[in-house]
């Protein structure tokens, strides 16, 4: 086989693939994966012999590991690197059977530690290829190893049985994973999580900081799903997005210069009693999905009642009245939660009317630095006195005279607020929730600024809505004196939160986000539950089950299958060759098909004993039968070209089709 030594590369580079695929390493790290392999690649197609270098490679790649481990300080990162370095090494140099085994080996435990880091449907993907490389390896190097002991030309692996042996491997691995006991417990097992891209790149966090200078780029990365525990009519679809628009995660009350974090005296939500809550009839209720992200926030809407989480998963009420999980999961989990629709739709958060007089007065606070909010809030609403008139006008004029952009022309500016409200008047939604809250401030109404995400796009492939981190959102909270609650105000123009929230999905990206969901839903929160379930779906179906006497279409189509499956089984064996030139058998298959059953060669049997055969039972054919077994020893042994042999069988198959009709019968 030509194509032989290029199937020891298969492995290496499905791992590679596999391992960028988690996307828990850098791009540089990724580079430093496939240099090796591509250098190695480099010598194969070179036929470079490079069997002099050996022990100075060896001692180099080992010297290399040190030196990774003890300027990155990560071991864990460090080996797989030098496992790469080593298959490449393995691949460049000479190689027997012992080392292409030690490649299966070192391809393998890559694997294995890449599978324990991810349970994404493209992993899935991966494996499976994975699955087919590393059988076409095994196959090749087992192969070899028993042609080497016959005698003659070695024959084709038989390469086309991988896909049905693949086949039934993912057969009795999906039969295991049915039957056997479900034990989860969904912590990390190493510290490096998801790293996605970070810096400028949109997402939520836990503060607020308008001296960042740069453009937010756009990040993609999926975090949460909101499905409905019932399927939605199109015009109650539509009251849930507004009541969900503004998912809660956390309040920033303390301001210090340009950035907003949060307070430990504000007041922490009732976590007990949310959990125990149940939804009532009048509630609203959903199971909102959260896939695994570098922060532990949960976001919530507005009015929420009860909360419903996994047991492995404990809850922790955290700094500015959010909510959070006690640790970093490696999946995606699911919460059912309910909220009250008429406190969502009015976007009001309940908390006691007693304020402790520090508090009250940080609620009120404005510094020097922000002189320009004080400036701006005369400027923009002059007269105005009553705190809902205020708010709703201050908000109005920011959407209406302002501009969103990612921009962010006014990061890198002395004052970023002032260079925001009196020169661009254009930034991202950052600047518009601590111009607003800082601006109520000044005309003494208590605002703080919320950090969360706005409702994405509804995906009908999977009956939810979607989150991603591009709909990362802050906005503000205002304290309404006569009903003792914070209202909601978002002044961020809603027209212009960017190109991925006014444009729907494609349906593209809504089927595969959905066959992510169902991959997340059925097989990595695969648990006993779910076995029991269809365990009792299956025993309601049997025990609901009664004889029938089928139609005679029925019963026609079955004997017809049954008849074809019997004599696919039973048929009579027809021999074949069981020596194969290079290339010969290949081209003398037209003449295998065209002469008699009686006359096809016999087990033992070389290609010239046969065609000699032939030549003895219709002499007129003697001469070009001895010319076509010259021609099979020729490219057997002389190294003949196979075009001259696949001429004379295909002239010869003609022949005895023409043959005449009493020679038919042998």
């Amino acid at each position: 086989m030509k194509a032989g030594r290029w199937i020891d590369h298969l492995c290496p580079w499905v791992v590679w693939g596999a391992v960028a695929s988690t996307g828990i390493y850098d791009a540089w790290e990724l580079v430093a994966m496939s240099l090796p392999l591509i250098l190695a690649a480099a010598v194969e197609a070179r036929r470079s012999d490079l069997s002099g270098w050996r022990r100075g490679l060896e001692s180099g790649a080992l010297l290399l590991l040190i030196l990774d481990a003890l300027l990155t300080r990560n071991f864990l990162g460090a080996l797989v690197r030098v496992l790469f370095v080593l298959m490449g090494l393995r691949l460049a140099l000479p190689r027997q059977r012992r080392e292409r085994r030690q490649l299966l080996l070192m391809a393998f435990l890559l694997f294995l530690t890449t599978a324990i880091s991810t349970t994404d449907l493209q992993f899935f993907v991966a494996a499976l290829a994975f699955l087919v490389a590393a059988a076409t390896a095994l196959l090749h190097l087992n192969w070899e190893e028993s042609a080497s002991l016959r005698r003659g030309p070695s024959p084709q692996a038989p390469f086309r049985r991988l896909l049905p042996w693949s086949a039934g491997v993912l057969l009795l691995a999906f039969s295991a994973f049915l039957v056997m006991p479900r034990v989860t417990v969904g912590l990390r097992p190493f510290s490096f999580v998801r790293r996605g891209m970070l810096g400028a790149a949109a997402g939520l966090s836990d503060g607020l900081d308008l001296g960042k200078e740069g453009p937010i780029r756009p990040n993609s990365d999926a975090v949460l799903r909101v499905a409905p525990t019932r399927p939605l009519p199109p015009l109650e679809r539509a009251r849930w997005a507004e009541e969900l628009s503004l998912l809660r995660g956390l309040a920033l009350e303390e301001v210090k210069g340009m950035g907003w974090q949060a307070s430990p005296r504000t007041p922490r939500p009732p976590l007990q009693s949310l959990m125990a809550g149940n939804p009532g009839p009048g509630l609203r209720e959903a199971e909102f999905f959260l896939l695994p992200s570098r922060n532990t926030l949960l976001t919530v809407p507005y009015g929420l009642d009860a909360l419903k989480g996994p047991l492995l998963l404990p809850l922790r009420a955290g700094e500015g009245g959010g909510l959070r999980w006690a640790w970093l999961t490696s999946q995606g989990f699911p919460l059912r939660l309910g909220w009250s629709p008429r406190e969502a739709a009015a976007r009001a958060l309940a908390e006691p009317r007693e304020q402790s007089g520090v508090r009250w007065n940080a609620l009120t606070q404005l510094g020097p630095e922000h002189e320009a909010a004080r400036r701006a809030s005369h400027l923009l609403a002059p007269g105005y006195q009553s705190a809902p008139e205020l708010a709703q006008r201050l908000a109005g004029e920011l959407r209406n005279r302002f501009t969103y952009t990612l921009a962010n022309p006014s990061g890198g500016a002395e004052n970023p607020l002032e260079d925001f409200l009196e020169r661009t008047r254009a930034g991202h939604c950052e600047y518009f929730a601590s111009s607003l809250a800082l601006m109520l401030r000044a005309r003494g109404v208590p605002a703080r600024v919320v950090n969360g995400y706005r409702l994405g796009p509804w995906v009908e492939e999977g009956g939810y809505f979607l989150v991603t981190q591009e709909q990362a959102h802050a906005w503000v909270e205002w304290w309404d004196e006569a009903t003792g609650r914070w209202r909601a105000e978002d002044a961020t123009p809603a027209t212009q939160l960017g190109a991925s929230e006014a444009q729907a999905l494609s349906g593209w990206e809504r089927l595969t986000d959905a066959l992510r969901y169902r991959w997340e839903r059925y097989v990595v929160r695969f648990s006993d539950e779910d076995q029991q379930a269809g365990l009792s779906w299956a025993q309601q179906r049997l025990e609901g089950w009664s004889w029938k006497r089928p139609s005679w279409p029925w019963l026609a189509t079955g004997g017809a299958l049954l008849a074809l499956l019997l004599l696919r089984w039973f048929r009579p064996s027809i021999p074949r060759f069981p020596e194969t030139p290079p290339g010969g058998l290949r081209q003398l298959k037209p003449l295998l098909r065209s002469v008699p059953v009686g006359l096809r060669p016999t087990t033992g049997e070389t290609a010239r004993a046969w065609l000699m055969r032939l030549a003895g039972t219709w002499p007129e054919r003697m001469d070009p039968l001895c010319t076509l077994a010259q021609a099979v020893d020729n490219l057997a042994y002389g190294g003949a070209k196979s075009t001259e042999l696949g001429a004379l069988a295909k002239a010869e198959a003609r022949a005895w089709h023409r043959r005449p009709e009493g020679r038919r019968t042998f």
